[in-house]
């Protein structure tokens, strides 16, 4: 990616944009390859909130290593978006250090960043089957079912946590 592009796409990302654009935009990163995106890791602590979830996805898409003290921290991170995806990233770096934010996020009613719009939780249990292998019923729409779902994952994640390898 030239120098020209990556300005634009960073103005781009910057200025903030409607869900499917920024879909768009991380796949351009992400094409980019994983130079363009190390370049870009200081964006992971510095960035607005589009920047962050670009990046954090990015940096797990592209196997990047360096990034994981950066993903930890984004763990916390003010946007549930953000910590979702930070969690996948983790795991899909091999570390299962984002499981405990991804089973709370199961409880998150807020709506996810991406295209096409879904729930906070939604997007946390399809990335705890992804990367566990896990089929654990679970229902966020439904007190109950997503009550017993969220029970049935903290059960596995108790059992497990010690010897967990993400399959991602």
């Amino acid at each position: 990616m030239v120098a020209e592009e990556r300005k634009k796409l960073i103005e781009e990302v910057r200025a903030g944009m409607d869900p499917l654009k920024l879909v768009q935009a991380k796949e351009r990163v992400i094409k980019s390859g994983r130079g363009e995106v190390e370049k870009s890791l200081g964006l992971l602590r510095e960035g607005n909130v589009f920047q962050r979830w670009i990046l954090a996805q990015a940096a797990g898409d592209t196997g990047i290593q360096d990034a994981v003290p950066d993903l930890v921290i984004l763990l916390e991170d003010e946007s549930p978006s953000v910590r979702v995806v930070a969690a996948q990233s983790l795991l899909k770096l091999g570390s299962p250090e984002g499981i405990p934010t991804l089973l709370k996020s199961l409880n998150d009613t807020s709506v996810f960043i991406g295209e096409p719009p879904v729930l906070v939780s939604y997007y946390a249990q399809k990335v705890l089957v992804g990367s566990t292998g896990q089929r654990i019923r679970f229902d966020p729409t439904d007190e109950k079912a997503r009550r017993e779902g969220v029970d049935r994952w903290q059960d596995w994640w108790e059992k497990n946590q010690g010897t967990f390898k993400p399959v991602i």
